[in-house]
């Protein structure tokens, strides 16, 4: 919070203000003293980031004055503004200014439009960055969000070059482009690899030390050993003057090699040590399966987001809110709950047992009595003569795309199409919403809230024990949270006026498909 802040591991800042004090003696804890304690207080962590019970720290904002000094200095909207030297700024670059810088002191939104090659991304970052120092005494947080990597590569480099003030960095990306794992880095399914490689193994002394050498991921266990990013000896590593106070995927990579460190974990870690800056992609803002996967609801809350190229969002945000399943998958999801439901032996997981044994529940019986008066009603989904969701929802697949269609209780297609040897067969939006409400018994958009709290709740269970990837896929969980969270949208009272449902078959190996697609 200090400009120009840089001081070693060993020297001790000479003022602070009190919410940053605050901030930096709740981080001295010390850390476990295995490596199994300091896994098991990551998966904590972990899970509250993502159950949204997680309270994150400040914004750490810094400046660096010596750059400064050597930077042209605008004042725009009252904020000073640095710039390069070398070029007056272009017209279009004051007009971007201006707007932006309004548009965030107002907390309003704006759409700021100019030609190609003009300098867009700097004038948008360097005033908004501007704005967010000279409130430093409310910090926010400032999220940059374009739609690819190379995008988000491309404005880090103009904010490295062109830009003095430096909070605390996040690049939030992939597995793919952070990961240095041989193992996981070849894997198909990345995520779940990397959940079995780094979670507590069970074969685990009474002294909480591995019966191995490793728990499958060197580069976290050394970061977890050395508190990096987070102690107190790394925290200036990542301040003004540090080696990563800016840093991209090459930077993160290399240091990653160099102190065998992991660098998606780090740029994970920033975000819960109060990154003031996050780079992040179209998909993780809009979704929000990702979204909340990779912990960043809290991060959003009150933010200021630039969206670069934003004309790309509505095709982003219509893949967003639409569901795509196959009969193959779901089949397998309803195996894969039935064995693993029973599994929840724990009573404090009675209430997830009952729900995702509800999800797969038989076809209901008729001649079954009617629960008693009085009886407490048990969390779970209402079963149809299909059964549970799943199993009705796989129900109804096999028969719209059978020949003659049975889509029973909907009505027929309004159109069917053939492709040569696939075909396609097109319901309305109400038919949907019919399709969520009568197939798969979910009748209103609170009863499927209900039913998602109570599946994140058991998530961070799940996560706290190591559980999620060896006891239950996190693919799996991800399905689920697809199928309640997409599928409730088709539940809003507009939603029949932009919904399509379609279905897909072939006699080929391909399984039927289920779409919902916003127009």
């Amino acid at each position: 919070r200090e400009a120009g802040a840089s001081a070693a591991p060993d020297k001790k800042p000479k003022a602070k203000k009190p919410r940053a004090a605050a901030k930096d003696a709740s981080k001295d804890k010390a850390p476990a003293a295995t490596k199994a304690g300091r896994r098991r207080d990551r998966q904590k962590r972990n899970a509250e980031a993502r159950s949204g019970e997680l309270t994150l720290p400040p914004p750490v904002i810094d400046y660096d004055a010596a750059m400064a000094k050597g930077m042209l200095t605008l004042v725009r909207e009252g904020v000073p503004i640095h710039l390069p030297r070398g070029r007056p700024p272009y017209r279009s670059q004051l007009q971007v200014m201006d707007g932006a810088i309004r548009a965030v002191s107002r907390s309003r939104s704006a759409v700021l439009e100019s030609p190609t090659g003009t300098g867009k991304t700097i004038a948008a970052l360097s005033s908004v960055l501007a704005w967010q120092w000279l409130t430093r005494v409310k910090p926010t947080r400032v999220v940059w969000v374009a739609r690819t990597h190379d995008q988000l590569e491309h404005a880090v480099r103009e904010y490295k070059r062109s830009c003095p003030h430096r909070p605390l960095m996040s690049l939030r990306l992939s597995r793919e482009r952070f990961c240095l794992h041989p193992n996981i880095a070849t894997a198909p399914n990345k995520a779940e690899a990397c959940e079995e490689a780094t979670k507590v193994p069970k074969n685990m002394t009474k002294q909480g030390r591995f019966n191995v050498k490793s728990s499958g991921c060197k580069h976290l266990d050394t970061a977890e050993k050395m508190g990096y990013p987070q102690s107190k000896t790394w925290r200036p590593h990542f301040r003004v003057g540090g080696a990563m106070n800016v840093w991209d995927i090459e930077d993160a990579v290399k240091e990653g090699n160099k102190h065998n460190v992991c660098p998606f974990h780090m740029a994970q870690d920033q975000i819960q040590e109060g990154a003031a800056l996050i780079f992040l992609t179209y998909q993780q803002l809009v979704d929000p399966i990702t979204r909340r996967a990779g912990g960043l609801e809290q991060a959003l809350e009150d933010a200021v987001v630039v969206v670069d190229e934003a004309h790309n969002l509505p095709q982003v945000a219509r893949d967003a809110a639409s569901y795509e399943v196959s009969e193959d998958r779901l089949a397998d999801l309803v195996k894969t709950l039935e064995d693993f439901a029973p599994r929840l032996t724990d009573p404090k997981h009675a209430e997830a047992r009952e729900m995702l044994l509800s999800l797969v529940a038989p076809p209901l019986d008729p001649s079954a009595p009617p629960p008693k008066a009085g009886t407490k009603k048990k969390p779970r989904f209402k079963a149809t003569p299909r059964g549970g969701p799943l199993r009705s929802l796989l129900a109804w697949l096999r028969g719209a795309t059978s020949e003659p269609c049975a889509p029973a209780p909907l009505n027929g297609p309004t159109e069917a199409r053939r492709d040569g040897d696939s075909m396609e067969k097109v319901w309305p939006g109400a038919a949907a919403a019919a399709l969520v409400r009568d197939v798969l018994g979910m009748e209103t958009p609170d009863h499927v809230d209900a039913h998602c709290k109570m599946l994140w709740k058991m998530r961070k269970d799940l996560i706290e024990e190591g559980l999620e990837s060896g006891a239950v896929r996190s693919d799996t969980i991800n399905d689920l949270e697809a199928l309640l969270v997409k599928l409730r949208y088709v539940l809003d009272a507009d939603a029949a006026s932009h919904y399509r449902l379609l279905t897909t078959s072939s006699p080929r190996k391909d399984a039927p498909k289920i779409k919902g697609v916003t127009k």
